[in-house]
């Protein structure tokens, strides 16, 4: 059998809708496990690395390829506020706000978790700029 390009894009393209259907119902049963079962971490933490590897691939496949030049700082100023309001709105759900001390541990918990994700951009932006530079794409600008 004879696998011409648009053989190759056929399969690549299922590929990718399997992935995406993989990693979406993932992240479903994450969240249903989390909130409507309150299950506890450590009773769905195999699904949770599965999950989280697979983002932190195509994370880094994402900007080691220059898909996302250009786009890092503009997405670390989104991602930090949304992070934010998503911690306060899942502890408010959950009921972990009770008092000014559960207020307190949050927070302490958010100065924390922003260095970490800062980090995890800069790799990324590494990542581009390697890109970058590969294809000479610096000297334009």
């Amino acid at each position: 059998m004879i696998i011409d390009e648009r053989i190759q894009n056929v399969r690549n393209r299922a590929a990718a809708g399997g992935f995406g259907i993989v990693y979406g119902f993932l992240l479903i049963d994450l969240l249903f496990r989390q909130f409507y079962l309150k299950q506890a971490p450590g009773e769905y933490w195999d699904i949770f690395i599965i999950w989280f590897a697979s983002s932190v691939y195509v994370g880094i496949i994402a900007y080691s390829s220059g898909m996302m030049s250009g786009h890092v700082g503009r997405q670390f100023k989104v991602l930090i506020p949304v992070i934010i309001i998503t911690l306060f709105l899942i502890s408010l759900i959950q009921g972990d706000i009770t008092s000014a001390h559960d207020l307190a541990g949050i927070i302490a918990g958010l100065v924390a978790a922003v260095p970490a994700i800062f980090a995890v951009f800069l790799f990324y932006n590494y990542l581009n700029r390697r890109w970058e530079k590969k294809n000479e794409l610096d000297e334009q600008e």
